[in-house]
């Protein structure tokens, strides 16, 4: 790999033009110090939510696997019950 002597010596390079500098918000001045409570604090004051309907439907979703799991317990159950396997039927229904 080649690495130019500039570079190595942090020297400018004159025939490039230097980058544009663009000023960060707050909020972006505060993520790039990883500046947690200030990055808190104007979150609270926006009114920040999004993620509120997130844990709405994680929750939905772990309710619908809990009751898939049980009609699936259920439905195993149901044919051990039939097929006279007593003792596999009952260890599913009390799953």
């Amino acid at each position: 790999m080649h690495v130019s002597s500039l570079v190595l010596l942090g020297i400018l390079d004159e025939s490039e033009p230097p980058k544009e500098i663009v000023p960060l918000t707050p909020f972006g001045e505060a993520c790039s110090r990883k500046d947690l409570i200030t990055i808190h604090k104007i979150l609270e004051r926006v009114g920040y939510k999004d993620d509120e309907d997130v844990a709405n439907e994680l929750s939905f979703q772990m309710w619908t696997d809990q009751l898939q799991g049980t009609l699936n317990s259920k439905k195993h159950g149901d044919s051990a019950f039939h097929a006279g396997e007593f003792s596999k039927a009952i260890d599913f229904y009390t799953q």
